[in-house]
């Protein structure tokens, strides 16, 4: 492993119980983070209120972003953490995700200039995700072959340095399981601030990162995160933000007009309400 310091930006949104297992997941972690960001798109105070009295036995530095409950503003909160992130490597998933004991460390593993990385991704139903909400089933202790697709949940290290790889398929993103340079986020200026609604904005992000002649380095069997069931979130803006990112990727766009540089001085712009060294 290298010596890069790393900050772990954690989206969420009104579930303090899914928000729980992915904290919990976090302090398992074999290599903690440096840093921990917590971007919250509107919650209500009761889970600025969980993250205070949480953070009293959280082994890192954490920080909580908070911004009005204006829409769906994800891509608004994630640059406020970028902005904000004090490591050199950042690590991106969401409140509804259960991390492997080995994530942060398999994914500073595989840190190389020049690439940033996708992880997999394994999808718990929703009888399985039932069980660990109500602690009938451990989330430190699931079995191996899980969701739907098992074969995300295996971590084989040995086997992850033979199938993991430069892949051309820069459409296949998973905002919930990425990891970049900071320097090469600042560069193309983080997510674009006016894609809204769900859908595409990691899409744009990487195809603009390809712009700037990175490469994404798909990873299996290590790196690995576990999706709690839940409800589709309404998706009356995909279309319009899937069209906007293939012309990002069209133009050769690098940097967005409105990112990481721009985000502090938008309307109801996301702001710090806590942090925790």
């Amino acid at each position: 492993m290298n010596n890069l310091t790393s900050t772990l930006v954690i989206t969420t949104y009104n579930w303090i119980d899914a928000l729980r297992l992915t904290l919990d997941s976090v302090k398992r972690q074999s290599h903690l983070p440096d840093e921990v960001i917590i971007a919250d798109d509107g919650s209500r105070p009761d889970t600025a209120e969980f993250i205070r009295n949480y953070a009293k036995t959280f082994p890192t530095r954490l920080v909580h972003i908070w911004g009005e409950d204006d829409g769906y503003r994800r891509s608004v909160m994630i640059n406020k953490a970028f902005g904000i992130a004090k490591g050199d490597y950042i690590l991106q998933t969401d409140g509804d995700i259960i991390l492997h004991p080995d994530f942060v460390s398999d994914h500073l593993g595989w840190a190389s200039k020049g690439f940033y990385v996708r992880g997999s991704r394994s999808f718990l139903d929703e009888q399985l995700s039932g069980r660990i909400f109500s602690g009938e089933t451990d989330s430190a202790k699931m079995p191996v072959f899980v969701g739907s697709n098992p074969l995300n949940a295996v971590r084989i290290p040995l086997l992850s340095r033979f199938v993991s790889h430069k892949s051309d398929d820069i459409d296949n993103v998973k905002g919930c399981n990425m990891a970049f340079f900071q320097e090469d986020l600042i560069k193309v200026n983080g997510y674009d601030n006016t894609l809204v609604g769900w859908g595409h904005e990691d899409k744009d992000l990487s195809f603009r990162l390809h712009n700037a002649g990175l490469k994404m380095r798909k990873v299996k069997f290590e790196a690995l995160v576990f999706h709690l069931h839940h409800k589709f979130l309404s998706r009356d803006n995909a279309d319009a933000n899937r069209a906007k990112a293939f012309e990002s990727l069209r133009n050769g766009t690098v940097r967005t007009p409105s990112g990481i540089a721009e985000v502090d001085s938008l309307k109801n712009a996301p702001r710090i309400i806590f942090e925790k060294d």
